[in-house]
């Protein structure tokens, strides 16, 4: 394992990320950035060794590892056995020997919400993660995941494969018909998906029969 002492340079332009990770992803991409390779970027352990180091869950720093990865913050390649280590490599890991720029002041956080890319301390290449709809994907997942919650009082399971369809659901469709899309796949009577348990893997395959639906219903849309 790594050498854990010393210390790491962390900017504060990273404070503009809690809007879009989980406090639990928080944690767990500091704790990467902390670990991490002084030269590479990449930390190579495993789930089990990442959880004892952060004090949280096994299951909940997997999920946070495999969102993180959905998210374009790492790359995670899990380990093809026990005895082999995972490998995460954060993506845009900046190497101590390069210079450090100096960051614009952060503003006291207020009751009004201001949008990511108006604020100061913003990262440069906050185009790169508008154009992936890194925000917009969150937004989706968190609704996906509130929503089942609502209906059957349990979390539901979110793989990367699930992200990765929550993603492109917005990039093909936008914020509120995606959100639309996602509540009629949660009130579809199909026997099929509600004896899988609504997964997020289904939810393709169902998204031109709501389309569909939706133009035949007169005086009707819920897309």
């Amino acid at each position: 394992m790594m050498n854990k002492n010393g210390y790491v340079k962390l900017r504060r332009g990273l404070g503009v990320h809690f809007q879009i990770m989980k406090p639990i992803e928080v944690t767990v991409y500091v704790a990467l950035l902390i670990l991490a390779d002084f030269q590479t970027g990449i930390v190579k352990m495993s789930i089990r060794d990442l959880s004892a180091y952060t004090n949280i869950g096994y299951k909940e720093v997997s999920l946070a590892v495999r969102r993180l990865d959905a998210m374009d913050y790492i790359i995670y390649t899990p380990s093809p056995n026990q005895w082999v280590d995972s490998m995460m490599e954060i993506i845009k890991y900046a190497s101590g020997e390069k210079p450090e720029p100096i960051p614009e002041p952060i503003p006291e956080p207020t009751l009004q919400h201001t949008p990511l890319e108006q604020q100061k301390g913003a990262p440069k290449n906050l185009k790169k993660y508008k154009n992936s709809n890194t925000e917009l994907t969150q937004k989706l997942i968190d609704h996906y995941h509130d929503e089942f919650v609502k209906k059957f009082g349990d979390k539901p399971q979110i793989t990367v494969d699930g992200c990765k369809t929550l993603k492109k659901l917005g990039e093909d469709y936008g914020e509120e018909k995606a959100a639309n899309i996602i509540g009629a796949y949660l009130k579809d009577n199909d026997e099929y998906i509600k004896s899988n348990g609504y997964p997020i893997r289904l939810l393709q395959s169902r998204v031109n029969a709501y389309l569909v639906k939706a133009k035949k219903d007169v005086g009707v849309n819920y897309l």
